[in-house]
């Protein structure tokens, strides 16, 4: 895997803006995505390992947890943002390997004993296209590990926004993932409702955690806040008192690559 010189599309480009800008903030706000990656890393199976790739490492809040679990293992990690170095170098030190770029483009190294992504897919073109790029980079009896989310994350936000992701359902990925080759597959699903006091205090959870990168513009002027809280709780018929819920659907999953 070559360190690659990629110019990203304008909305890749913009992702990884979010991301970048929120670095100081994300694992302090990120309390859904380090619970995922906590999950995410007690489905490793115990194999004899020599390269894990991570595609989507972030700040690298699974990136430590897979160097902790397979401390013995070459660890490599991409991200769509080149920022995200300086803080995985805090989880991992020097003995890894850091590739940016677009990973729905990029070629991926092969032979890998695991390959693990948490939380990055859905922000694809092709969600479903994450999966046979890591059956061919996984070696034989190789496991993925991986997390995303489902339609109804956000649910709440996206009622009175229009705006929010694609995502792609469990039995679209079950399906993909039986075509590609997977064997032994296992879906989790997981719902988490966060609760806030205000809309600004949602929001700003969003904006520390990147996850501001799928709204709209415009969303951040006063009179468009009191707009948007008062159509939330309309939508959900709650009091001016009553804290905004919002909810997270997940599924983490794992699969093997055949044994030739």
């Amino acid at each position: 895997m070559e360190r690659p010189t990629q110019l990203l599309t304008a909305r890749k480009q913009n992702i990884a803006n979010h991301f970048s800008r929120c670095i100081p903030t994300y694992e302090v706000g990120g309390e859904i995505q380090r619970g995922i990656a906590e999950e995410l890393v007690e489905m490793l199976e115990p194999i004899e390992c020599e390269t894990v790739l991570e595609i989507g490492c972030g700040t690298g809040l699974l990136s430590g947890l897979l160097r902790a679990r397979l401390p013995h293992c070459h660890l490599v990690c991409n991200d769509l943002s080149p920022d995200m170095e300086t803080p995985l170098r805090e989880k991992v030190g020097d003995n890894a390997l850091f590739y940016p770029g677009d990973a729905e483009v990029i070629e991926w190294p092969g032979e890998c004993d695991v390959v693990a992504s948490a939380s990055c897919i859905q922000w694809w073109e092709d969600p479903l296209a994450f999966f046979p790029k890591a059956y061919k980079a996984l070696a034989d009896g190789g496991q993925l590990i991986f997390s995303t989310f489902l339609p109804g994350n956000l649910q709440e936000l996206t009622a009175v926004t229009g705006a929010g992701l694609r995502y792609p359902s469990r039995c679209e990925i079950e399906r993909a993932m039986e075509e590609t080759g997977f064997v032994e597959i296992r879906l989790i699903e997981q719902r988490r409702t966060l609760h806030f006091p205000t809309l600004i205090r949602l929001l700003s959870h969003l904006r520390d955690t990147g996850t501001n990168s799928l709204s709209s513009g415009g969303l951040w002027t006063p009179r468009r806040l009191v707009e948007l809280e008062h159509s939330y709780r309309n939508n959900l018929h709650l009091s001016p008192e009553a804290p905004l819920p919002l909810t997270y659907v997940g599924l983490r999953g794992s699969g093997w690559q055949k044994r030739k």
